[in-house]
């Protein structure tokens, strides 16, 4: 089981990632996400409400950020199985990072071990 993070838990969310990106190592992490239709539109219920469907994935963070809406986002490459060939730039939106309803903890996993296969914003040459 699983629920949506909370504000405290968004901070917490940051802080890891801030971390990942500042030690440049990928991040498997579980999230939900607006499932689209054939045309690329948003599905929703009756109701109104999203319809989201839980993805997990390894991607490489490189730039934490808010949107104009207010919400804190991730700005990620996703290592997808042809990363290699063509790797994909993503935001993820923090506050939809999944918790363990076991642990209470975020499903977010950094990989100290590993290092960024995908070119990115951070291997650009600084501009002075």
């Amino acid at each position: 089981m699983f629920r949506l993070p909370g504000e405290v838990e968004a901070l917490e969310i940051y802080e890891r990632f801030e971390r990942a990106i500042e030690l440049r190592k990928p991040v498997t992490i579980t999230f939900m996400k607006v499932r689209r239709d054939a045309r690329g539109d948003e599905m929703r219920f009756a109701d109104g409400r999203p319809y989201l469907v839980k993805v997990t994935r390894t991607v490489e963070p490189f730039e934490l950020m808010m949107t104009r809406a207010g919400h804190l986002i991730v700005r990620v490459v996703d290592r997808a199985p042809n990363a290699a060939e063509r790797p994909e730039k993503r935001t993820i939106r923090l506050d939809r990072v999944v918790i363990s309803c076991v642990t209470q903890r975020p499903r977010l996993v950094t990989h100290l071990s590993g290092r960024y296969l995908c070119p990115s914003p951070l291997d650009e040459p600084a501009i002075v």
